[in-house]
């Protein structure tokens, strides 16, 4: 099979994918976004799935995502010829260039605006010292100096509880970490979003960071919430400093 006519059938094949979705997904939108696939360590699916083609394992995964919210992309790789296999990202992922080169996957991501960052205010389970205080958490900054960090002092449970505009479907949540040092604080780390008093898991990431990450934690469907908070859990006697530059909160659109 020569190269034009490889193109030509993938062009048709994302075509026929994208009008599934369309179908399927009304509120949702796909587009390739890379040939290959995820790096290893930077998202955690939320559903996988086989199948005996491209479009048959893909249409698996699209079907699952008609009723998730967390569904913002989909991979797709040959195994062999006759078995494919789909993964749904995410319940969280790293931001920024992680894709590999590897012969037949496909990533294809959802298109779509963050909208209004809903995070108003921060509160520190202790502050470090006056410097690294909560306010810096939802302050706007998102390249951030040494002196424009949020931080607790070490503790075995740590936590930044994030204050929302409104009670809303909360959809993502971004954590930029640090840029300075001590990246890889940012570990065993709980996403946590609460309505009506009741605490729902949004995600988990085992970590550790690194200095400059952006993570994105995807949440349930239908949990509406006037609260976030982000909580680094460890074993009995170990402690952590928590450290963040900016914390930002969106709605489902």
């Amino acid at each position: 099979m020569s190269k034009t006519t490889m193109l030509v059938k993938f062009a048709g094949l994302v075509f026929a994918i994208q009008q599934a979705i369309s179908q399927q997904c009304s509120r949702k939108e796909f587009h390739l976004k890379f040939n290959g696939k995820l790096s290893v360590d930077v998202y955690q699916t939320i559903f996988s799935a086989d199948g005996t083609s491209f479009g048959n394992a893909m249409k698996k995964c699209i079907n699952f995502c008609r009723d998730d919210q967390r569904c913002i992309g989909v991979e797709v790789c040959e195994l062999n010829a006759e078995l494919f296999k789909c993964r749904v990202c995410c319940e969280w992922k790293k931001l920024g260039n992680h894709a590999e080169t590897q012969p037949g996957c496909k990533y294809l991501e959802m298109v779509d605006g963050n909208g209004e960052n809903i995070a108003e205010t921060g509160k520190l389970s202790t502050v470090f010292n006056s410097r690294y205080i909560e306010e810096h958490a939802v302050d706007g900054i998102t390249l951030c100096k040494w002196s424009q960090i949020a931080a607790t002092k070490s503790e075995r449970a740590p936590w930044l509880r994030i204050g929302l505009k409104r009670n809303t479907t909360v959809w993502k949540v971004l954590l930029y970490n640090r840029q300075d040092d001590y990246g890889d604080r940012l570990h065993d780390l709980y996403v946590n979003v609460t309505g009506n008093g009741i605490d729902y898991p949004c995600g988990f990431y085992p970590g550790p960071s690194v200095v400059g990450d952006r993570i994105l934690f995807l949440c349930k469907s239908g949990i509406i919430a006037n609260t976030v908070t982000i909580t680094i859990q460890l074993k009995e006697g170990q402690t952590e400093i928590l450290n963040l530059c900016e914390v930002e909160v969106f709605a489902y659109p």
